[in-house]
């Protein structure tokens, strides 16, 4: 259930309690009264939770419960919003004052009504509960403590993808028919249940080596012409969908290329060619089955002794075979588990999934699986799951995104405040999203260099679990025609468009907390917190924001970056947003009375001259991007002391810092920074630069996009950065002496006239934590050395661009750990160098992977 919506309401009370209460003027009675009451009704919550109910009474309940927070918030909030911007000093703001003393007394009668229409309601829910009986205990397992999942969680969830069991032998097989050149089979169809394992299994044959060679890389990308080559159709679901996609794929044909398909239907495989190879995939046996358990439930998995309690492993094999030996569903089982550290948690597990388990049978028992792991999931984690209901299947979600949404929408929130040391509401969510991946219920897709999560996604079978309860608990509607009804949506606040709605097919009166829009949309929502246009805004043109915006007093969020529309129509009314904490729109107008509180901030590409931004009260910003000093003030910047990721964008003049730089006093005064890209075509002043990395003492992430001929000292850089793109830098020097000397560098990535010289020489001993290496355009480079014992972790190494290039480094054979080399753009004297018998082979020899792109002829 959604816990989210009374914890948020409850904060909001006691906020406007303590700020407000002269504001009050008689009603701080009926506030603190309200204030009990919803903190009864988040007692009866956590005890309906807790007995896990499954009864309409208790459905209705909670739903109605929900309702009646959100009101209450709208309420309170509102107030709170327009008395609190009139509350200035200043003489004429006095004279302000005296005018609004009316209005403010009409907006607290109005207050005290609807908070007593509120009271009201809540009076008659608690006749009902006593009338049906709704809070008579009844069996069932509890969840959890907050202190036990903080002291259980780790800091990096498991990858599933790691964990793969089983599946050598199908493996070998596959690969061999794949590749077997005499064979007339030219389709290999992989078929089985939901989360058997088919894409992952297709996935390992993709990446195998004997798949992945030179001929096959080149042919993919020339598909169309008569070679041969691998295609991998993953997830056909039935025979209409293959048959609008036949035309496509010459299967009939007398050709040379292989097709390698998956789908749970075995119908689908043989439509698609009888003469193929059918493989249906087999379940794991019990002996993979609790292999791949252990490797997700237990802990001490990687340890040597690898002992497992007795009672444990008689409750987890127990458990095992209730899940079928299916891989997706032991996963999900695993995740819960290893949240779990007594036996006794166990065995309410044990207890609970048996009951789940047995309300189907077969193939069903998935789905009884994945449930489980949403009704064991603590109620801080059962709102951030089912707002990933919103995301279109097999969507790339962007961490960072969904982060700032789940803050928005006051799905997230601190108990304490931040500004006295309380932890910060981004750092929280982010727990919280490793949590849900912990527990298997949402995919890692790829993470940055500190290993945090970049993008995720969902199984297919847990996105469906996951709009079954969305749906369920009117958490969401999602929009797919051009039509709404208001009868489906009048409990929803949060509605997502994924295709093209006009905004009078949503009437106003429906009380939406968010709207986040796939494609093109605008009404006006007085209590909209989120309202955002992702992707699929992109190309409309001619829209106009009204000012009608500055009456969304309530938004968190607004992303309009995907809306094309002329930037002298932003209104300056979006100055009156003073809840606003997310703004990307691209461009900005300060304008109104209220100091606005962003977080995270995208300023435009462009702007005019004439804009001068005054952002120094941003006091809490924690994301600037496109930040530039024709338009803003450099001595903002020392104001930011909690910015994490500035994003500087054209010239970089500090006329009005320049006493501050005579004293040597830093340029940026966060010590929280830990990402700097700088994209500059008109250079930068050297020593300005070295000041400005000299004032970032903790960065891990560094992009420059400027010509600055020479690197800065290496002592002006941060011990801590292990992320380094140049690009356009044209130095004339070697970078390498000056790089390598940062020893938590992990990936470094030299692009088009980064550098310009001849030469490139990387030391021994130097480099020792770089595992990914990528030369790109580095037109005039005709040497590179690498001496033995020089980078010593180096995993991937990819070289393209480099025409010049006479040979690769023989330092290159002493690096055991080179995983992959990748050559790309370059001419064909030098790819044949590696070839087995000819001048480099040596170097190379001891690659699992090299792959060649694009090879030409001089």
């Amino acid at each position: 259930m959604d816990f989210s919506a009374i914890s948020s309401v409850i904060q909001t009370v006691g906020r406007l309690l303590t700020q407000e209460a002269t504001s009050l003027m008689g009603g701080k009675d009926q506030v603190e009264d309200l204030q009990k009451e919803l903190e009864w009704m988040q007692s009866f919550l956590k005890e309906a939770d807790a007995r896990k109910v499954d009864n309409e009474v208790d459905r209705t309940s909670i739903n109605e419960i929900r309702e009646l927070a959100y009101d209450v918030e709208d309420v309170i909030e509102t107030f709170a919003l327009k008395v609190a911007p009139r509350r200035k000093g200043g003489f004429s703001n006095v004279i302000k004052r005296f005018a609004c003393i009316l209005n403010e007394g009409g907006l607290l009668c109005q207050t005290k009504c609807e908070i007593q229409k509120i009271t009201a309601r809540i009076t008659q829910l608690t006749r009902r509960l006593q009338t049906y009986d709704a809070k008579q205990p009844r069996d069932g397992p509890g969840t959890s403590s907050s202190n036990q999942r903080r002291e259980l969680r780790r800091p990096y969830p498991h990858i599933v993808d790691d964990n793969v069991v089983g599946l050598h032998d199908d493996i070998k097989k596959l690969v061999s028919i794949l590749v077997d050149d005499e064979s007339d089979c030219k389709v290999v169809s992989i078929w089985g249940m939901g989360g058997i394992g088919k894409t992952t299994l297709a996935k390992k044959i993709f990446c195998h080596s004997q798949v992945i060679d030179e001929e096959l890389a080149e042919i993919l990308h020339n598909f169309l012409k008569d070679n041969k080559c691998l295609v991998i159709i993953d997830d056909i679901w039935s025979i209409e969908a293959w048959d609008s996609l036949k035309s496509a794929f010459p299967v009939a044909m007398n050709t040379n290329s292989k097709f390698l398909l998956t789908s749970r239907n075995k119908e689908v495989v043989s439509h698609v060619d009888r003469r193929g190879y059918s493989y249906e995939l087999q379940c794991l046996d019990d002996d993979e089955s609790w292999k791949l358990f252990q490797k997700i439930a237990f802990l001490q998995v990687h340890s040597t002794e690898n002992i497992v309690d007795p009672k444990l492993e008689e409750l987890g094999k127990d458990m095992v075979n209730s899940c079928r030996r299916l891989p997706l569903a032991i996963s999900v089982l695993g995740g819960i588990l290893a949240t779990k550290s007594s036996i006794h948690e166990w065995q309410i597990v044990h207890k609970n999934a048996k009951s789940y388990l047995k309300k189907g049978k077969g193939a069903q028992d998935i789905e009884h699986v994945l449930a489980l792991s949403y009704d064991d999931s603590p109620p801080y984690l059962r709102s951030c799951f089912l707002y990933l209901s919103q995301f279109p299947e097999d969507y790339q979600i962007r961490a960072e995104r969904l982060i700032q949404l789940w803050v928005a929408e006051g799905i997230v929130s601190s108990t304490e405040d931040e500004g006295n040391g309380g932890e910060v509401m981004e750092d929280i969510a982010e727990g919280f999203l490793d949590e849900l991946m912990e527990r298997c219920m949402v995919q890692v897709g790829a993470r940055d260099l500190t290993l945090k999560v970049k993008t995720c996604h969902m199984h297919d079978l847990m996105r469906d679990l996951c709009l079954l309860i969305a749906k369920q608990e009117k958490f969401l509607s999602i929009i797919n025609d051009s039509s709404l009804s208001p009868s489906n949506t009048r409990a929803v606040r949060r509605i997502v468009v994924h295709q093209h709605i006009h905004v009078q097919c949503i009437k106003s009166s429906i009380p939406l907390r968010s709207i986040l829009s796939w494609n093109y949309m605008f009404g006006n929502f007085k209590k909209l917190r989120v309202l955002s246009f992702e992707e699929g805004g992109k190309g409309y043109s001619g829209f106009k924001l009204s000012s009608a915006i500055g009456n969304l007093i309530h938004l968190r969020c607004l992303n309009l970056c995907c809306i094309a529309f002329n930037c002298l129509n932003i209104p300056s009314s979006l100055g009156n947003l003073r809840c606003l904490q997310t703004l990307d729109l691209r461009i900005f107008r300060h304008g109104g009375d209220g100091a606005l509180n962003f977080r995270h901030l995208c300023l435009p590409l462009t702007m005019t001259d004439k804009t001068k931004l005054k952002l120094h009260t941003l006091t809490n910003i924690l994301t600037l991007i496109n930040f530039n000093t024709r338009n803003c003030f450099v001595v903002d910047l020392s104001k930011f002391t909690k910015l994490r990721k500035l994003g500087i964008l054209g010239p970089f003049n500090i006329d009005d810092i320049k006493e501050e730089l005579d004293k040597n006093l830093p340029i940026i005064a966060s010590d929280c920074l830990r990402s700097l890209s700088i994209w500059n075509d008109e250079g930068i002043d050297p020593k300005v630069l070295a000041h400005l990395l000299s004032s970032c003492v903790h960065l891990c992430e560094l992009i420059l996009r400027v010509k600055i001929e020479k690197l800065p000292d290496f002592h002006h850089f941060s011990s801590s950065t292990a992320y380094v793109h140049l690009i356009g830098c044209k130095l004339v020097e070697d970078p390498m002496p000056t790089l390598e000397k940062l020893h938590n560098l992990r990936v470094l990535e030299l692009y088009v006239y980064a550098f310009i010289g001849k030469e490139m020489v990387c030391s021994a001993l130097h480099f020792p934590k770089l595992e990914s290496l990528n030369l790109s355009g580095l037109w005039n480079l005709e040497e590179w050395k690498v001496e033995e014992r020089a980078v010593p972790a180096l995993h991937h190494l990819k070289i393209s661009g480099c025409g010049k290039l006479k040979m690769l480094p023989d330092g290159l054979r002493f690096i055991t750990t080179l995983q992959e080399l990748k050559i790309e753009y370059m001419p064909k004297e030098f790819k044949d160098k590696m070839v087995q018998g000819r001048e480099d082979f040596y170097k190379v020899q001891h690659i699992p992977s090299i792959i060649f792109y694009h090879i030409y002829r001089v």
